[in-house]
């Protein structure tokens, strides 16, 4: 099966772990392959069932194990009507025509850029150690450069790993997304500024990445319930009532001197 997602976003579960599929990514599942399709709502895309022998002489073979990961934008053209060709040609799938022939070496080239296919059982545990030594290095480098215009797939490239791949090893080391550990970490940063500074609400935006003030406040309220400025005055009224029932007590508990 060749699965290429061009809106919303679908999980495949295999027996052991799962991947995410966000749009603009495809994914080769080969025969044999036990996996579940979990789909998100109005997703959008195409989907190729292989029979055996499709497109056979080719001088490039389709990959024996599972691929997925971003498709280039070059290749997005070519091969959607790839995808679609085979479903609506007269002749059947296991002919080795020239068509098919060419069409198979396509879809090929474009599955050879992809990433190799996930850890198997049998290297679990060092799959696991390097999963989560790799989120560490992404946590770190988000963290410095929150503030930076940049996409999970640049950061991933910083990292010497394809996107597919770091959102792989967060998923199995945090149980989330990359894109959710990044929204993650500046809604805990943010939280922290409004607690601990005065700084204005759009500094704190742009330091955090977030494309403008609005963006921020919609993301903020979202996720906690209360905009940004309601948080900060919350949780300063918080601390200023801590704070007077701690100078009420000191009294109370430091050590009375009398006369002897």
């Amino acid at each position: 099966m060749l699965i290429l997602l061009g809106q919303g976003a679908l999980t495949i579960e295999f027996p052991r772990h799962r991947l995410p599929l966000p749009a603009g990514h495809a994914a080769f599942i080969p025969a044999g392959t036990a996996f579940a399709l979990q789909a998100g709502h109005d997703i959008k895309g195409r989907v190729l069932l292989i029979t055996p022998g499709f497109g056979c002489g080719s001088p490039m073979p389709l990959p024996p194990g599972f691929r997925s990961g971003a498709v280039a934008a070059e290749d997005l053209p070519p091969i959607e009507p790839v995808i679609l060709t085979p479903g609506t040609a007269q002749a059947r799938p296991t002919t080795c025509g020239t068509d098919l022939t060419r069409q198979v070496a396509l879809i090929a080239r474009v599955l050879s850029r992809l990433d190799a296919p996930p850890c198997r059982s049998a290297d679990t545990a060092t799959c696991t150690v390097d999963s989560r030594l790799l989120t560490e290095r992404f946590l770190e480098l988000a963290q410095a450069e929150l503030a930076e215009p940049q996409t999970i797939a640049d950061m991933a490239r910083k990292l010497g790993h394809s996107l597919a791949r770091l959102d792989q090893a967060c998923w199995q080391s945090r149980g989330r997304s990359a894109l959710q550990l990044l929204y993650d970490l500046r809604l805990a940063q943010a939280a922290e500024a409004l607690r601990r500074t005065t700084r204005p609400i759009n500094e704190i935006a742009l330091d955090l990445g977030y494309s403008g003030p609005g963006h921020f406040i919609r993301s903020f309220s979202a996720a906690t319930g209360r905009s940004p400025q309601a948080y900060r005055e919350f949780t300063r009224d918080g601390l200023q009532v801590a704070g007077s029932e701690a100078a009420q007590l000191q009294p109370e508990t430091a050590p009375r001197c009398t006369d002897p």
